[in-house]
């Protein structure tokens, strides 16, 4: 009697399996949705929506200038790249790429806006236009020799003092290194 239960049992349940498994196809066939359908459903919802939220967000923040606001063809003597219209994280990602590939900027004029800083040595003495990060925990800087060479400290501001500076863009190498800076500059 055990052994006719347990065969009715396993029966039933076997019936029970098929007949789920009928009425997932049948739900399939007939227009239903399954589960796989319901969640390719919701990734393809959830792309759709980061996609409208990046093209908004790029529709929608403070982009770059046109780039002939700030770097443009010099006519009659004007500014090549004019740093002083950018804002604090556009102005170091510009000078990142001066300093990462200098050759595109090589006889351009530039104009930059920073605290001033000097590197005394012996042999001679490097000014330069300090360039800070928006968070101000980064900073770069670019070299810089005035037209009319004034002798130091008189003809400089003092360490820290922020400064204009207008110059050429070149490249020139101390040893092995090679170093950007801007001649025949003129401060404000």
């Amino acid at each position: 009697m055990k052994k006719a239960i347990c065969i009715l049992i396993f029966f039933l349940f076997i019936s029970a399996l098929t007949s789920c498994a009928e009425k997932a196809d049948t739900r399939s066939k007939s227009g239903g949705k399954t589960v796989e359908d319901v969640l390719n459903e919701k990734a393809t919802e959830e792309t759709e929506i980061e996609t409208e939220s990046v093209t908004k967000q790029n529709s929608t923040t403070d982009t770059l200038p046109p780039e002939t606001d700030y770097l443009s063809e010099a006519k009659n003597g004007d500014i090549d790249v004019d740093l002083t219209q950018l804002n604090a994280t556009m102005v170091y990602a510009q000078v990142n790429d001066m300093l990462t590939y200098p050759d595109k900027y090589v006889g351009m004029k530039v104009r930059m806006r920073g605290p001033f800083a000097v590197y005394e040595t012996e042999e001679r003495n490097y000014f330069a236009v300090i360039i800070t990060d928006a968070t101000a925990c980064c900073s770069q800087g670019i070299e810089f020799l005035l037209t009319d060479d004034p002798p130091y400290p008189s003809g400089y501001p003092e360490s820290g003092t922020e400064i204009t500076v207008t110059g050429i863009f070149h490249t020139y190498f101390e040893g092995p290194m090679s170093y950007p800076e801007l001649y025949d500059a003129t401060m404000e």
